[in-house]
């Protein structure tokens, strides 16, 4: 999962740039929620000791 979240953020990342720089706001917006909330469920999904 997490290789595959690794190419799929970057290509996000790409549209939140590609948005941003031509002004498509809610598409942007769009991309960063999508990051945070796959950000948040890998993060997640990690072991860890305590």
């Amino acid at each position: 999962m997490n290789s595959c979240w690794t190419g799929l953020r970057a290509v996000l990342l790409v549209v939140d740039t590609v948005a941003a720089l031509k002004q498509h706001e809610a598409l942007a917006q769009g991309a960063r929620v999508l990051i945070a909330v796959g950000d948040m469920i890998v993060d997640a999904g990690k072991h860890e000791r305590s």
